[in-house]
């Protein structure tokens, strides 16, 4: 039985924004809370009202002692008066840090956001519990993205999280990260406050190795903006950001929707704000190679056991799993065992294989998966089956990543320049493995068709003059490709009879986000580095530079 523990910070001061109920009463948004809590069901299992109060607020905080009841439904209230420094964020902390483990999580909220749906306690648990690496569910996650030099925290942090994970967050600082500054200036205490508790409290929850999830699968959620557009819009004096707005529920609301203002909606169209239901394809094949690790020789489903291996033990939250095989008639009897092996899931994830000809290779099983499911999915990761994500959370960071760079067609492991002789001079991802939006690959299609692929032959050298098309042609139609430079090293297998064995790439990174079989097989290698054209030490927009 889970027990939870529900957190509001209440505040009696002047507020850069507010409705007018509040500025004629400063108990209005206790007295609304109160309400709102008795309106819906619910099974907390105690509720507790932290006042942040400067010294001319105490008597509101004496006549709230007789507006909030003792008890709530079935649940326990408790009043909790604390001095007014770090927001809301600081009231969080002392009330965890009073309880504690006593609770297995916490629902945090403040005075002006009211929750509107039945059960949201049972949502939000839920919720958090269907996510893997989970650190914090809020309303929406805010990362960095073109322009926006933020780090990845709780945009909006009405949310949940559990006592394990603000344990460690609590034992790393001594307290829940906020600002302990006190300055006179509303507008400058506000800014600091803000960076040190709404920013740092979540992303620090981020910096653990925990992501920060948000609620856009199942509800839209409008975030209070004040009357920052009452210039551009001046018959509304409330405006909020609507974030998620295909959900037609909310699962909670600011102040002005409470009261029932008259309120201006904009829904956020950014990228980063979009759905992102992600499918995994990875491409499988029984057949001859041309180079790869002994153990293949021996048994050909290896690689189809280290996939099932690696991405039952690293973390993620994918959407789909799809391994795609490319078979010929011989291959048969090692397709049937492989159906045999393949779990319906793996973690919380379902699994589909799809079996297609051996034709076109990598890129025409990609080709084909996109076309069938393109309607389904917002993100395809594509991937062969002798390279091994090896990292918790890898889905996550390829999303943040793509949006967090301008422009993003395809994110590789590896971008080839176009002045390089062999590729005909075209920008290109050197290594197949990577992430695409579906808005950037249905723009391809509508250029070009489909994906390119062959569908006629497996030439290797018509194949090859394909690889380098692939993601070459993102380029053609106004995009980019990009690399994980910034972030991981990149052990590249190299095929050719008298090549070194692994061609190092961004060696001034220690970690791998994906190897290839003569890593995940712990086998003795040789390998050479580069340290010049495109191996040169760059970020990704330097390179466009």
């Amino acid at each position: 039985m889970n027990k939870v523990c529900y957190v509001c910070c209440v505040y009696f001061g002047d507020r850069r924004c507010a409705v007018s109920q509040y500025n004629e009463d400063r108990l209005s948004y206790v007295r609304e809370h109160v309400k709102s809590l008795e309106e819906v069901s619910h099974k907390l299992d105690k509720i507790v009202f932290v006042f942040n109060l400067e010294e001319e607020h105490i008597h509101f905080f004496e006549e709230a002692k007789n507006i909030v009841p003792k008890r709530i439904g079935n649940t326990e209230v408790e009043l909790i008066p604390r001095e007014n420094y770090g927001m809301s964020y600081g009231a969080w902390s002392d009330v965890y840090e009073k309880y504690r483990k006593q609770f297995d999580y916490y629902i945090f909220n403040e005075d002006d956001y009211f929750f509107v749906q039945d059960d949201f306690d049972k949502y939000l648990v839920n919720k958090f519990k269907s996510y893997t690496n989970i650190g914090y569910l809020c309303g929406a996650v805010m990362n960095p993205a073109p322009g926006v030099p933020w780090v990845t925290h709780a945009g909006n942090s009405v949310g949940i999280s559990s006592s394990t994970v603000l344990d460690e967050l609590f034992n790393k600082f001594g307290c829940l990260p906020h600002g302990k500054k006190t300055i006179n200036d509303l507008e400058e205490r506000y800014g600091l406050e803000e960076q040190e508790g709404q920013v740092s409290q979540t992303y620090e929850i981020f910096k653990l190795g925990y992501n920060i999830y948000d609620i856009r699968e199942d509800y839209s959620v409008p975030h209070d903006m004040g009357p920052h557009l009452k210039h551009a819009v001046p018959d509304f004096d409330h405006f909020v950001d609507n974030y998620f707005h295909w959900n037609t529920g909310q699962l909670f609301i600011p102040a002005p929707l409470r009261f029932g203002h008259p309120t201006y909606y904009i829904n956020v169209v950014d990228q980063q704000y979009q759905r992102k239901r992600t499918c995994y394809v990875v491409n499988m094949y029984f057949g001859e190679r041309r180079k790869t690790v002994e153990e293949y020789y021996s048994d050909r489903l290896c690689f189809l056991k280290k996939q099932i291996e690696t991405l039952s033990n690293h973390k993620h939250n994918l959407d789909k799993i799809v391994f795609s095989i490319n078979f010929e008639q011989d291959h048969l009897a090692w397709v049937n065992e492989a159906i045999s092996l393949i779990p319906k899931k793996l973690q919380n994830t379902d699994v589909e294989v799809f079996l297609r000809k051996n034709v076109g290779l990598s890129y025409g099983a990609f080709s084909d998966n996109f076309a069938r499911l393109r309607n389904d999915y917002d993100y395809f990761i594509f991937n062969e089956d002798d390279y091994f994500l090896v990292q918790d959370s890898w889905d996550e960071y390829l999303i943040r990543k793509y949006n967090e760079l301008p422009d993003s067609g395809y994110l590789c492991a590896i971008m080839r320049d176009a002045d390089e002789k062999w590729n005909d001079g075209k920008d290109h991802a050197g290594h197949c493995f990577g992430i695409s939006s579906t808005g950037a690959l249905d723009k391809v299609c509508e250029k070009y068709g489909s994906l390119p692929c062959s569908s006629e032959t497996n030439d290797y050298d018509v194949q090859e003059k394909i690889q380098v098309e692939f993601t070459h042609v993102f380029f053609k139609v106004g995009l980019r490709v990009y690399d994980i430079r910034e972030e991981y090293r990149v052990a590249f297998a190299m095929t050719g009879e008298h090549d070194q064995d692994i061609w190092r790439w961004f060696w001034w990174n220690e970690k791998d986000l994906i190897v290839p079989a003569i890593f995940a097989f712990d086998k003795p290698h040789t390998w050479w580095e580069s340290y010049d054209g495109p191996c040169i030490r760059r970020t990704n927009l330097e390179k466009y530079q």
